[in-house]
């Protein structure tokens, strides 16, 4: 539920600060919105990836410290290099009010949130879903992994089109998100709504 809840408050956020330019042509003020919506879009995906392993090694949760260190290492990165694209001028606003993103703050981004996050959840997700015995269960965390493995490529082609700042790319990234709030209710139906 964190995951869902994360990820709804950078959706908000995303879009304010896109109405927001449209009233507003403070650069700054957009750019800081859009770390905000970053930070908690980004970050909600530790919560993915702890219940996971919490499938996979129930003793995960019990450890306090690991548990700690789980969600605040990832978060400290995240706030530090998300802090560093600020002040090093690594992300710009064009003049239609979209994040440009530089080389080094892609990578950055595709490294920890990508490598750290993304792609352990789905190498984790189906380690959980082949380990599953029973059927109604194994069918309903079908369903999330669907739904998590239709939403991750939305990430990526928001990273790359905030780099290339290509229209067309842009163009593609919004008509697919349009799906996002079916991906992000078969993520609530696999693994947060009550099984009957």
């Amino acid at each position: 539920m964190s995951f869902l809840i994360l990820t709804l408050i950078g959706l908000i956020i995303n879009i304010i600060h896109s109405i927001v330019f449209l009233f507003v042509k403070n650069k700054e003020v957009i750019i800081i919105m859009h770390l905000i919506a970053s930070f908690f879009t980004y970050y909600a995906f530790r919560f993915l990836l702890a219940m996971n392993l919490f499938l996979i090694r129930p003793n995960f949760i019990e450890d306090q410290f690991k548990k700690r260190l789980f969600f605040l290492l990832y978060a400290i990165l995240l706030a530090i290099g998300l802090t560093i694209g600020y002040f090093t001028d690594a992300i710009h606003i064009s003049r239609y009010g979209y994040p440009v993103w530089s080389l080094w703050f892609f990578l950055f981004i595709i490294i920890l949130v990508g490598g750290c996050a993304i792609l352990p959840i789905l190498a984790v997700s189906y380690k959980v879903f082949s380990m599953m015995k029973y059927r109604i269960l194994k069918r309903r965390y079908f369903l999330f992994y669907v739904g998590i493995f239709c939403f991750s490529p939305l990430l990526f082609l928001i990273f790359l089109s905030n780099f290339l700042d290509n229209y067309l790319l842009r163009l593609i990234t919004s008509i697919y998100s349009l799906l996002t709030p079916f991906w992000l209710y078969l993520i609530y139906y696999g693994i947060a709504k009550n099984l009957d």
